[in-house]
């Protein structure tokens, strides 16, 4: 009877909290390294090269074209009529208002004019064109 009395007077278990703490910043670790090693998908294309490139970080709108003149808007395919409509939607979306086009090496100029019309006429101010630096392959 003493017994009960104690506890129901005050006396509770202690809980360490050190192994708790240890615990979460094992788990913190964990996921930061892991989210490290998730990568992307992308399609391959085989870029043209240039002597006089400059780096710039990658836009939030990659249009890629294939030799075949068939257009990849960050990795889904859109037909050529389709273009500018799909390109409208994501400039909406995209604050900085910049797209990326990689066109293979074969690719018709043609091709690329369409896609640097149709990203004119959905309201992109920036557009770049991604190439690879001569020598570097």
């Amino acid at each position: 009877m003493r017994r009960r009395r104690a506890l129901d007077q005050g006396s509770k278990p202690l809980v360490p909290m050190t192994p708790l703490v240890d615990i979460v910043f094992l788990l913190l670790i964990y996921f930061m390294l892991a989210s490290n090693f998730v990568t992307e998908q992308q399609l391959v294309v085989d870029l043209p090269q240039s002597r006089h490139g400059t780096g710039v970080k990658h836009a939030p709108v990659i249009l890629s074209i294939t030799s075949d003149g068939s257009f990849f808007l960050n990795d889904r395919r859109v037909e050529g009529d389709q273009l500018e409509k799909a390109l409208r939607g994501l400039s909406e979306v995209s604050r900085e208002r910049a797209i990326e086009i990689r066109a293979e090496r074969q690719v018709p100029v043609h091709f690329v004019v369409q896609a640097m019309d149709a990203a004119k006429g959905a309201h992109f101010t920036k557009v770049k064109v991604e190439t690879t630096l001569k020598g570097s392959k």
